[in-house]
């Protein structure tokens, strides 16, 4: 990776997340949960400016924040805690101190991956720490209860952690009632629905008023909206490898703009392939069909994760949402659940790799091998954090996205090797090429090629906002929301920039039409 800085210094970290988020994004639909996490988004950073933080990262739901004083770090998660409540929601937080590494924009080292250890372990509520930062604080104002001795992943050892439980003389509030919680999720609406209903209520009465709720929330139900005209609506656009030229163009219309708030819960959000393209905006996957130029289905239903994404392979579209992997025929539109993994405990994150067989895994560590012929599986706990997961042919290879590294894992035995790469930066999305794996970096905008075979690393730059990558016909393509699409040569790795005129939100490859899709946020000027 490319590195714009180095050093390190003592330093607190404090992280955090949405409690039985995925849960609460099924009740709620996708638009709903949608808002709610833009508001999540709103109440957290209001109090990281408060109390002095540095915003990090945030990934869905959860924020990686920086302090000079774990006091600080303390403070705020709490604060933070108590404020998201006004949405129904709780989140957990832990926070740790100690010597920071800094390694381009994003700090790394031990006490990383401590606080994020620490913060899987709270419930609801919960700001939890380790006895060390509970002995720095002492004297601070901050009251503590001992929540006991745990091992914590990927760390040795074991570590006594402490709850927070008053801060300046004012104890920290118990969670909300289940009830209470439902009753203020229930309120939570995009601005622009609220008005919508308003204004129809105002104009023709109540029955107008619902016959509009009718149209904006029934999708939620499973009912597909009437679509909408909007100008600015989405487009699905083939564009010309060699050149760069935008060809055939399907509108995705106003309705479906959903799809541009849910990208970012998204790892693959499209993929071209068996005979059409394929766009997910969940609860839906769409099928459009590059043939006659049109939506052919926007009604395939697969629900909504905190993670998902699809796949083309073995004559079906793939689609990986939570812990289901659902198996959709491209001519019928047809859609079965393929393969249900049991309930992790907490919160899980879904991985899928695809080469002779299908691999999924879930950031426990867990791996499930797949004949996709007989329908054979074989799954093994790993001990791995899986973050990402791509296949070279010479391996297996899962992504810890925290610790920013790759291991191999025996494809066989399913147990982890000691060929382990250090990436030194965020492992956002990985995908393979022969030997090589691609890495793509959003928040600096670099794409690195990994020699898995001699761990040789090269990095380019390519764009300011990447938003997705796809690898195929020689090349590694990547959209940019500020209207470009980026062509990396995987030999020489040069860079060629084909301006688009829109955001290039989501990149798929046909290689059998020897095509390049992009899913844009606006018609082609």
């Amino acid at each position: 990776m490319q590195r714009r800085a180095s050093g390190s210094g003592l330093g607190a970290v404090l992280f955090t997340d949405i409690v039985g988020s995925t849960a609460i994004a099924a009740e709620m639909g996708n638009t709903r949960w949608v808002e709610l996490v833009a508001r999540h988004h709103r109440i957290v950073r209001r109090q990281i400016g408060r109390f002095g933080g540095r915003e990090i990262d945030t990934a869905g739901d959860g924020f990686f924040v920086t302090f000079e004083r774990p006091a600080d770090a303390i403070r705020c998660a709490v604060a933070a805690t108590e404020a998201v409540r006004e949405l129904g929601i709780e989140i957990r937080a832990g926070a740790s101190f100690g010597q920071l590494e800094t390694a381009g924009r994003k700090p790394g080292g031990l006490v990383v991956n401590t606080a994020a250890r620490v913060m899987s372990v709270g419930g609801p509520g919960e700001v939890l720490v380790p006895s060390s930062v509970r002995e720095i604080v002492s004297g601070a104002g901050i009251t503590f209860a001992e929540h006991g001795v745990h091992r914590l992943k990927g760390l040795d050892g074991e570590f006594r952690l402490s709850s927070v439980t008053g801060v300046d003389g004012a104890e920290v509030a118990p969670p909300l009632e289940a009830g209470q919680a439902a009753a203020r999720r229930r309120e939570i609406f995009p601005a622009r629905a609220r008005r919508t209903v308003l204004i129809a209520g105002l104009a023709a009465g109540v029955l107008a008023v619902g016959a509009s709720v009718w149209v904006l929330f029934g999708r939620d139900a499973g009912e597909p909206p009437a679509a909408q005209p909007d100008p600015l609506g989405s487009t699905m656009a083939m564009i010309d490898p060699e050149t760069g030229h935008v060809g055939t163009s399907v509108p995705i219309g106003g309705a479906d703009n959903r799809f541009r708030d849910s990208l970012e819960f998204l790892d693959h959000p499209m993929v071209a392939g068996e005979g059409g393209v394929w766009l997910l905006g969940p609860p839906r996957l769409v099928h459009i069909d590059p043939l006659h130029a049109d939506v052919r289905s926007d009604s395939i239903h697969v629900g909504v994760g905190t993670t998902q994404t699809v796949a083309a392979r073995f004559g079906s579209i793939w689609v990986l949402t939570d812990r289901t992997l659902y198996r959709v025929h491209p001519g019928t539109d047809e859609v079965e659940p393929f393969l249900v993994l049991p309930t992790a405990s907490g919160i899980a994150t879904y991985a899928l790799a695809m080469d002779d067989r299908i691999w999924v895994a879930d950031s426990d560590g867990s791996i499930v091998r797949i004949d996709p012929s007989t329908e054979a599986r074989y799954q093994a706990e790993t001990g791995l954090n899986v973050g990402k997961m791509a296949v070279t042919e010479n391996g297996l290879w899962v992504a810890d996205v925290l610790l920013g590294e790759v291991v191999r894992v025996d494809r066989d035995r399913l147990r982890p090797t000691t060929d382990l790469i250090e990436i030194g930066g965020v492992i956002d999305q990985m995908s393979s090429d022969g030997d090589d794996l691609w890495i793509l970096d959003t928040t600096v905008g670099v794409v690195t090629r990994l020699d898995t075979v001699s761990h040789a690393v090269r990095s380019k730059r390519v764009g300011d906002d990447p938003t997705d990558m796809a690898v195929g016909l020689g090349a590694v393509w990547v959209g940019d929301e500020d209207g470009s699409l980026y062509r990396v040569d995987t030999t020489t790795l040069d860079v060629e920039e084909f301006p688009i005129g829109a955001e290039v939100l989501a990149v798929g490859v046909d290689e059998a039409t020897d095509a390049v899709w992009a899913y844009l946020g606006s018609p082609v000027p």
